[in-house]
C-alpha cells in the first residue's frame, strides 16, 4: 500500500547526513529502486551502512558511519510497529553492528521527513545534535560526563516537545558494550554507544511536525482497526500486558531448562528453585514480582498492547529505583546467570546499566565470567555469585574503566579473556557478542 503507490506514499524518500568533522549537513535524495528494494529499517540502514564505510575501517575511526533508520511503518498508526535499527561497524564484533530499540527519536525522524540519519566524522569537541524537521544544529554541549538519564532531561527541559537519545559514561569512554538510551529505550547491542561516542557525540534530540501520508488514507485505517483489533482480542496479549517479556520463564526453567544460570552452568536457576517451598515462586519471576511492583505501562511508540513497565521500588535498601523492566533478558543477565534472586536487586543493576550506558546483557555475561574465573582461581577479585553489592561496583568500574576488575571487562568477555590470557573455555560470546537468554543447548537453531 505504502511503496507501489505512484508518488511513494508513506516514505520520504530523503535521508539526513551530517558530517561532524566538518560540522556540516545536508538532506540527500533515495533513490526510488532503493527504497522499493531495501523498504526502511534495518534493509535501507545495511544498504548504506555498505555504502558509505569502506572496507578495512575501524570502528572507532572518523569513516564509519553510525545510521538510526525507523522502520517503514513507524509512525503511520499501524499497531507495533515501534522499532528503530542503529547500525554501524561494531568496535565489539568487527562486522555490521544492529541494535534494535522501541526509541522515541524514531517517529521524530520520519516526521521531520527522513527516512534514516547518517553521522560520519568526529567533532572536534563534544557536541548535540538538534533537529527540527529541515533545521539541523550542531551545538556544544556541557552534557559529557553525565548519566543517560540527566543527560535527557537537561535536553528535554532546554527543548519541550523534543525526543532523545544519548550516551553514558559507558560511550564517552569507549567501551565496546556500551549503548545508545532514547528514553528508557535502549539500542543496547554491539557496542554502538562507544561508535557514537567515538564521534564526541553526546546526544540527539528531534522534533517532527510533518504528516505522513498513505496512498489510500481510509483504506489504510481500515488496516490499522484490522489489526488493533487482532492484537486486542489475541490470548497472549493479557499475559504479556501483564507480566511483560519474561511471562514464561518458569517454563523455560523447570519445563525446557533453557534459562542460563551461573555463567551458562545451569540451564535452570537452581539456587532459586531448589530453596522454595511449595507453592513459592522465584524472586525474579513476573508471576512474583509484577503485583508488587508495576506502577504503570511503558510502551514502545505506538504500541497498543504494551509489555514494557514502569518498576519501581518504594521503600527499603533500592528505594527510589524506578526503571523499565524487568526485562526477561534482565532477569536473566543481571539476575540468574549472576544468581541474583532478589527483584529489587535486579532492577537497581538494570538501572546502573542504563544510566551508566552499558549494555546489560553484554555486561552480566562479562560479569558472570568474571565470577567463575575468580571460583577457578584464575583471576583475583571481589566479585562473587549471588553477590549484587560487587556487580554494581563492578558495573561503575566498567563505564569508567576504573581499576582492575573495570579495565579488564570494559570490552566485554572476549576482550576479558584476551586480556588475561586465561578462560576462553568457559567464557560465553559468539563472534564477540555476548549471548541472550536461551540456552543453546535446548534450543536448536536458536
Amino acid at each position: 500500500m505504502f511503496l507501489h503507490s505512484r508518488n511513494m506514499n508513506g516514505a520520504n524518500g530523503s535521508y539526513l547526513f551530517i558530517d561532524l568533522t566538518n560540522g556540516v549537513h545536508e538532506k540527500r535524495k533515495i533513490d526510488e529502486y532503493i527504497l522499493r528494494r531495501y523498504l526502511g529499517g534495518l534493509g535501507l540502514a545495511s544498504y548504506y551502512l555498505y555504502k558509505e564505510v569502506k572496507k578495512g575501517t575501524d570502528p572507532f575511526d572518523e569513516g564509519n558511519a553510525l545510521i538510526i533508520s525507523p522502520g517503514l511503518l513507524v509512525s503511520s498508526g499501524i499497531p507495533t510497529a515501534s522499532k528503530t535499527i542503529f547500525v554501524a561497524k561494531s568496535p565489539l564484533t568487527g562486522g555490521i553492528g544492529k541494535a534494535v530499540a522501541g526509541a522515541a527519536i524514531g517517529p521524530e525522524i520520519r516526521k521531520s521527513g527522513y527516512d534514516l540519519i547518517i553521522i560520519k566524522g568526529r567533532a572536534r569537541e563534544p557536541v548535540n545534535i538538534i533537529i527540527e524537521n529541515d533545521e539541523v544544529k550542531i551545538e556544544r554541549t556541557d552534557l559529557w560526563g553525565k548519566d543517560t538519564r540527566e543527560t535527557q532531561e537537561t535536553l528535554k527541559k532546554r527543548y519541550p516537545g523534543y525526543h532523545t537519545a544519548a550516551i553514558g559514561p559507558a560511550g564517552e569512554n569507549l567501551s565496546k558494550i556500551a549503548i545508545i538510551d532514547s528514553e528508557e529505550r535502549q539500542a543496547a547491542r554491539t557496542g554502538l554507544g562507544a561508535v557514537m561516542g567515538s564521534k564526541r557525540l553526546k546526544a540527539l534530540a528531534i522534533k517532527g511536525t510533518k504528516k505522513i501520508t498513505p496512498h489510500d488514507p481510509e483504506a489504510f485505517k481500515d488496516v490499522i482497526k484490522k489489526w488493533v483489533n487482532i492484537i486486542k482480542d489475541h490470548p497472549n496479549t493479557q499475559l504479556d500486558m501483564k507480566y511483560g517479556t519474561g511471562e514464561f520463564y518458569a517454563w523455560m526453567n523447570t519445563q525446557m531448562g533453557t534459562f542460563p544460570s551461573r555463567n551458562w552452568q545451569q540451564g535452570y536457576f537452581q539456587k532459586s528453585y531448589d530453596n522454595l517451598k511449595e507453592g513459592e515462586l522465584s524472586g525474579i519471576d513476573p508471576y512474583y514480582w509484577a503485583p508488587k511492583y508495576i506502577t504503570g505501562y511503558h510502551p514502545c511508540p505506538g504500541c497498543t498492547k504494551p509489555c514494557g513497565h514502569m518498576f519501581e521500588v518504594k521503600s527499603g535498601r533500592y528505594a527510589g529505583t524506578r526503571v523499565d523492566g524487568l526485562e526477561y533478558e534482565i532477569m536473566y543477565s543481571l539476575g540468574g546467570n549472576l544468581e541474583i534472586d532478589d527483584p529489587e536487586a535486579v532492577a537497581y543493576l538494570s538501572l546502573l546499566s542504563d544510566l551508566y550506558g552499558l549494555d546489560a546483557i553484554s555486561a552480566g555475561v562479562t560479569i558472570s565470567w568474571a565470577m567463575e574465573a575468580i571460583e577457578k582461581g584464575i583471576l583475583r577479585g571481589y566479585l562473587r555469585f549471588g553477590d549484587p553489592d560487587g556487580v554494581a561496583r563492578a558495573l561503575k568500574e566498567m563505564a569508567y574503566r576504573e581499576g582492575d576488575i573495570g579495565s579488564l571487562l570494559a570490552d566485554g568477555v572476549r576482550a576479558a579473556y584476551t586480556r588475561l590470557g586465561k578462560g576462553k573455555d568457559f567464557a560465553l560470546e559468539i563472534k564477540g557478542l555476548e549471548p541472550p537468554a536461551y540456552d543453546i543447548r535446548g534450543i536448536k537453531g536458536m
